[in-house]
């Protein structure tokens, strides 16, 4: 079974793109996981695990992300994660996808976009969809 971990704020669930690709995601029976922010330094290292042990990584980008630490420290661990074993030779992952909210405002982002793959397009439905 595969596994995905999503990076989004809480609120950010019930925006429906967001709705929409987690139900597509069940329906692929898939392994779940989403930070508990009920207890930040208990949860850690179970965040940090989930991500090192991830198949992909979907981060949720709206205009409050660049302002959100917690958010921001995940998108650049699993990139990380993923320079490093692509540099030793291990397997290519977690494969990081990105969907956009329409809060989302590219030109006002500081975060490094590059080796994302928008799950907005077909395109990018279709590479996550062959993952699973």
């Amino acid at each position: 079974m595969k596994k995905i971990y999503i990076s989004c704020h809480p609120k950010e669930r019930n925006i429906i793109k967001v709705k929409e690709m987690i139900d597509f995601l069940k329906k692929n029976e898939v392994d779940i996981k989403f930070h508990d922010r009920s207890s930040q330094e208990e949860n850690q290292d179970n965040r940090l695990d989930f991500i090192e042990n991830c198949d992909v990584f979907i981060t949720v980008l709206s205009n409050n992300y660049k302002s959100n630490s917690r958010l921001l420290f995940e998108l650049d661990y699993a990139k990380s994660l993923r320079r490093v074993r692509t540099h030793i030779g291990e397997n290519q992952k977690p494969k990081i996808f990105g969907l956009k909210t329409s809060s989302f405002n590219q030109l006002n982002c500081f975060v490094d976009l590059t080796d994302i793959i928008w799950a907005d397009n077909s395109l990018g439905k279709e590479n996550l969809l062959s993952l699973l």
